[in-house]
């Protein structure tokens, strides 16, 4: 047996006085280098490249091979198991489905005939499972479950066992379990016979790689720490521009628990800019949650910083807030056909004062945009925007226009503009023609072309 690279193995027979070498005769029958040779004895060094397996190992002298048949009992074969030399991360959640890198010697490429534990339970392979002899990627399971014990209490009072299946709740901790009302005779009411719930907990396990029946051996760098709860490993705000960004949001090392985990999120200015919600709730055994701001204008460039938290631990992001003008008007879309509607919004970059404020809006053809000059739209106080409504209107016969939008509030002024299209009358249908021989009808019906349909 062999557990990883650089270990030294020893063959056993006779005749070694003339041998000339020792190789593997699987894969691509590599030579093994010599340590100690006796004429009946050759210590060997396995090379840690191999891949895990079962390998046949060949001896050559003068005298020939040392092959033996498959029919017959084999002396011959080893197995090549893996080693793990690290872990990355070397922790993650009790709920498990923490990506976990093993590192070492003798892995078995794309995961085939090997089995990985931690604290001997079976963790899920990932999706670029063992891409070398030297890395594999699995998932963490959950963390080790302990309880399951029966034990008896001893005092007064219980109700007693008529001989019904019949449960007393009781708390351990934060767990509960259903204790059976019994004791050692029908009608006992001193002693109660409890079964401890069975919880997950948080610690260090040994994480076991298994192959063709050698285990990884086990060291202080195998070792894999279950946490009580996962960590924000990620907190990625949104992106003012949409489609512009990686995903956003917030990530988890490892899986949620059952009731989830409600993160936090704080901002250094929470009048500018702010989560909503301000608690995102990550769902159990989820391990990401989008996020959404809400930013108000604002009159001076701003940096703001904003901050998750969950179970004790904090994570930062940054974003820079640039200053808005005095009042400001934008449309939904730049493009308004005739018949449609779509909302204009019309906004400031302070609050409104107590009573609101008027802002008034004009176009050079309102009728074109289906409004009147000016319109006058309010902002209530507190606020910092207010939206009216945009109809095309325009019935023109050429293509269309651009129609300027002005929004003014005391001296200051912003533009805009929306390009207006008039309604399109649709084709008249054309005659179906019938096609003379050696002819077939174009797709639309309407005309002949020559040869065989395509």
């Amino acid at each position: 047996m062999h557990e990883g690279s650089g270990t030294d193995t020893t063959i056993t027979g006779t005749d070694f006085d003339g041998l000339s070498r020792v190789f593997i005769q699987s894969g691509n029958g590599t030579t093994i280098p010599l340590t100690v040779k006796t004429s009946t004895s050759v210590t060997v060094t396995v090379p840690g490249n191999l891949a895990a397996s079962e390998y046949e190992s060949v001896v050559q002298t003068a005298l020939g091979l040392s092959t033996q048949s498959p029919l017959g009992t084999r002396t011959d074969l080893f197995n090549v198991g893996p080693q793990i030399t690290s872990l990355d991360p070397d922790r993650g959640p009790i709920a498990g489905g923490t990506p976990v890198t093993l590192h070492g010697t003798c892995f078995s490429t794309g995961g085939n005939g090997i089995q990985v534990t931690f604290g001997g339970k079976v963790a899920g392979l990932g999706f670029d499972q063992c891409v070398s002899h030297t890395e594999c990627v699995v998932y963490s399971p959950p963390g080790p479950i302990t309880g399951g014990t029966d034990i008896l209490i001893y005092g007064g009072g219980f109700p007693p066992d008529k001989g019904l299946p019949t449960n007393l709740p009781l708390a351990f901790g934060n767990a509960r379990t259903a204790a059976r009302r019994s004791g050692n005779s029908v009608g006992e009411t001193t002693v109660c016979r409890v079964t401890t719930p069975a919880v997950v907990t948080a610690g260090p396990v040994q994480v076991v790689g298994t192959a063709y029946g050698v285990n990884s051996a086990t060291s202080n760098a195998s070792v894999f720490t279950f946490d009580p709860y996962p960590q924000i490993t990620k907190f990625v705000l949104p992106y003012p521009y949409p489609g512009l960004n990686p995903q956003s949001g917030l990530f988890l090392n490892g899986n949620a628990p059952s009731s989830g985990a409600a993160i936090t999120i704080t901002s250094s200015d929470q009048a500018t800019v702010r989560a909503d919600p301000q608690v995102v709730t990550i769902a159990p055994g989820r391990q990401w949650s989008d996020i959404t701001l809400v930013t108000n204008p604002t009159p001076v460039a701003k940096h703001i910083i904003f901050v998750a938290s969950y179970q004790g631990q904090s994570i930062s992001a940054e974003r820079d807030i640039a200053a808005s003008p005095p009042v400001g008007i934008a449309v939904a879309s730049q493009s308004l056909p005739f018949g449609v509607s779509q909302a204009v919004t019309v906004t400031l970059n302070t609050a409104a004062p107590v009573g609101g404020v008027t802002v008034q809006v004009t176009a050079d053809d309102p009728a074109a945009v289906g409004m009147v000059n000016p319109t006058l739209v309010s902002i209530p106080a507190g606020s910092y925007s207010a939206s009216f409504t945009l109809i095309g209107g325009y019935t023109t016969k050429d293509l269309g226009k651009w129609v300027d939008l002005t929004a003014r509030y005391g001296v200051q002024v912003a533009k805009t503009a929306v390009f207006v299209s008039s309604p399109q009358k649709p084709p008249k249908p054309c005659k179906k023609k019938i096609c003379p021989k050696g002819y077939f009808q174009t797709p639309d019906g309407c005309g002949c072309q020559k040869g065989l349909p395509q």
